[in-house]
């Protein structure tokens, strides 16, 4: 044979040897699942040790990609990105198996300290009243170098801070800013918060926005909620040609606020053989079928709306509404458990003021056997407090029977129907009759001479004035309070589908108008109120309780009422107000006068807070220096002399780098600026004249400036603005 075929023959073979080799020492150093380290897949309590060799795998691979990250930095000790970016790889490792701390975020505040970027990194650590304290503490820094996107970032977290709160005016406002200039997608949370304060166009403008936010289902959601059909309805179209999975019982809801019945009536069929929503689906096509006289079809969806059960519906509010529509369909005796349940209702009214009273009535009596001397029988009795909150109650339940059934049916029987609060315009008429039916129940039990004890006082007028001014001052302690310890948090905020009181006063003033808000809210309300709570509810327990235990009695009861968790502590203060000024003058006249006040000022509150919020003026732009960015790019390599000397010939821009750059004469060249509209220096001027920096102290031309500031986008002036009048030294 062939020298040289040998060789290769023999190459090839010594070849095939060394593979085989090679293959067997992989296979013999390769982990294998062995008796000691991982058991059998059938062993009782083989998966705790496979799933605690999957956490030692993943904790190598996480050492592995940190030590890339770690090299990098150490090539590159002064990239701020890289370090953020390793901080984040860290924090965002943290799992049950896994426990980071935070010193990352403060090894980088101390190797970069002017970084924006690495205080943004913190403000996503932090969140509530800390990060709105950390972030406006921050943004009066002037070191700090911040990039747009760090700014824009910035308002969004602020604003999501506020969105916890439930803070609506607040959150909407920061999250304006967060999108103008730096287009940061907001859409949602601004929508969110203007639909809270009555901004319904603006809400759907939000939403109609381009978004790169893919939450299509609440941007539906929101839409069918502010009533806007069509504008879903063509999302939904441009949804569904991307492939897009759409809810079918939004897509339903659009479908019948947008009028296309037969659409929605199929809709709805799709859904009705889903257990979790059936009942919902067949409601609403029963009232489909009542609005297009549809007889035989809404006898239909009756039928099979109360083949779900007693709970679809237990107080025979459907079974009305059909009756009104078409009086011939025949009643069933199925039909009574309604009725019994209604007065159920009824009976339930009658008893739950019974409990709290008869241990009231019982204590007296136990009192009475020591010997001790009971004040004299007042105006008002125990019996005819029983009767008067027995009856509030009835007539309460039947203005919710009325606007909001669903809420009812959920508070009685615990029957979940739907996660959504009524619309504003069913809240505002529940409210209303829900006022008048409180001053009908308490104008049955007045005298001629109680009209009199209304407006009757043994104190002058400057006197209640002086003890209601004073009262606010204390109100204002309370409200501290309760920010103090958290009571103003999404934690305790009522989120379900009961609306609260200020949600109902809301919805009267979208409704109807200041003209009507105010003549409910200030005239009505205290008037009934303070004659339910401080008339006949304190008059006629403090004859059996001492005075004290019966002022506390009447204020909680008065605070649960208003089922505001937030403001449970000014609630409970005000009872308590009333309740002495009641006992010290001797008549009611000074406590409706203060409840009046309150009612008022959280009126104006809600109107300022929906008429301020114009996303649509748009805001200036905001820089963190303070300094407005086109006069930054002007004067960015200019020397002192020549800013100066273009201050002197009246350029407002340079004035204001001016002020930034010199400890001298700041008021003077502030003040230029301020008057050419350059919001940030009308904010820095203010600062001068609050503090008597370079300027006489005053406060009430500092508030000036800061609101002026405000007005014209500046958002330290809005803050500084709210700050001044919370503590009463604005104008």
């Amino acid at each position: 044979m062939h020298p040289r075929f040998v060789t290769a023959v023999l190459g090839v073979v010594a070849l095939f040897v060394c593979a085989r080799m090679a293959t067997a020492q992989d296979v013999a150093t390769a982990p294998r699942p062995t008796a000691t380290a991982l058991p059998a897949p059938n062993e009782k309590g083989s998966h705790e040790k496979y799933r605690a060799a999957l956490t030692d795998a993943r904790g190598e691979k996480y050492a592995s990609l940190l030590a890339i990250f770690d090299q990098w930095i150490a090539a590159h000790p002064d990239d701020v990105d890289g370090a953020v970016e390793r901080c984040r790889f860290i924090l965002g490792e943290e799992t049950d198996e896994i426990t980071v701390d935070d010193t990352c975020t403060k090894d980088l505040v101390e190797r970069f300290p002017t970084a924006g970027a690495v205080y943004r990194l913190r403000l996503e650590r932090i969140w509530g009243d800390e990060a709105i304290a950390f972030a406006l503490k921050t943004m009066e820094r002037r070191d700090v170098k911040w990039s747009d996107r760090d700014v824009a970032e910035l308002f969004r977290s602020v604003a999501w801070s506020y969105s916890m709160k439930q803070r609506s005016p607040q959150a909407a406002a920061w999250a304006l800013l967060a999108r103008k200039p730096y287009d940061v997608d907001v859409s949602l949370l601004l929508a969110r918060h203007l639909q809270a304060i009555g901004q319904r166009k603006q809400a759907i403008a939000e939403l109609l926005r381009p978004s790169e936010d893919g939450d299509v289902y609440s941007k539906l959601s929101l839409l069918v909620e502010l009533g806007a059909f069509d504008e879903a309805l063509k999302i939904i179209n441009a949804e569904t040609k991307k492939g897009t999975a759409i809810d079918a019982m939004l897509h339903a809801r659009a479908l019948e606020g947008a009028g296309l019945t037969d659409a929605a009536r199929a809709k709805y069929g799709e859904l009705s053989d889903q257990k979790w929503q059936r009942r919902a689906v067949l409601q609403r096509l029963l009232y489909i079928d009542i609005a297009h006289d549809d007889r035989t079809r809404a006898v239909a969806s009756y039928e099979a709306l109360r083949a779900e059960g007693f709970k679809a519906d237990p107080f025979l509010r459907h079974r009305l509404a059909l009756a009104l529509a078409f009086p011939t369909v025949g009643w069933q005796w199925r039909d009574l458990l309604g009725v019994f349940a209604f007065f159920g209702c009824f009976l339930l009214c009658l008893v739950v003021p019974a409990i709290g009273i008869m241990p009231i009535h019982y204590l007296s009596l136990v009192r009475r056997e020591r010997g001790v001397v009971l004040g004299p029988k007042p105006r008002w009795t125990l019996t005819k407090l029983w009767v008067t909150s027995a009856s509030f109650l009835w007539l309460t339940t039947v203005a919710m029977y009325i606007y909001d059934h669903d809420t009812l049916a959920e508070t009685f029987l615990d029957a979940f129907y739907t996660t959504e609060k009524a619309p504003p315009a069913r809240l505002a008429r529940y409210f209303v009759l829900q006022v008048v039916a409180g001053c009908l129940v308490v104008g049955v039990w007045l005298r001629r001479g109680d009209y009199a004890r209304l407006i009757r006082s043994s104190w002058s007028y400057r006197s209640i004035v002086g003890r209601i001014v004073l009262s606010l001052f204390v109100l204002g302690i309370a409200r501290r309070f309760a920010q103090a310890v958290g009571l103003d948090t999404e934690d305790v905020s009522h989120l379900g589908a009961t609306a609260t009181t200020l949600e109902l006063i809301r919805a009267v003033y979208t409704e109807f108008g200041p003209w009507i808000l105010f003549p409910v809210i200030a005239v009505l309300v205290p008037i009934y109120e303070e004659m339910f709570f401080r008339g006949i509810f304190l008059g006629s327990v403090a004859r059996h309780v001492p005075f004290a235990w019966a002022n506390v009695f009447q204020a909680s009861i008065f605070m649960l009422a208003h089922d505001e968790p937030a403001h449970y502590p000014q609630l409970f203060v005000l009872a308590v107000i009333a309740g002495l000024m009641v006992r010290r003058s001797g008549g009611l006249a000074p406590a409706i006068a203060l409840h009046a006040v309150v009612n008022t000022i959280a009126g104006f509150g809600i109107i300022m807070s929906t008429a301020t919020m114009q996303p649509d003026q748009g805001v200036q732009d905001f820089n963190p220096k303070n300094i407005p960015a086109s006069a930054r790019r002007k004067f960015a390599n200019a020397s002192f002399g020549t800013v100066a000397r273009a201050c002197d010939e009246g350029d407002a821009a340079a004035c204001h780098v001016l002020a930034g750059w010199s400890y001298t004469r700041k008021t003077d060249r502030l003040a230029k600026p301020c008057e050419d509209g350059v919001a940030e220096s009308c904010t820095q001027l203010g600062e001068l004249y609050l503090r008597g920096n370079d300027a006489p102290r005053d406060p009430t031309k500092a508030a000036r400036l800061f609101r002026k500031a405000c007005n014209a986008g500046d958002v330290s002036g809005c803050v500084a603005f709210d700050a001044l009048r919370e503590h009463a030294d604005a104008p």
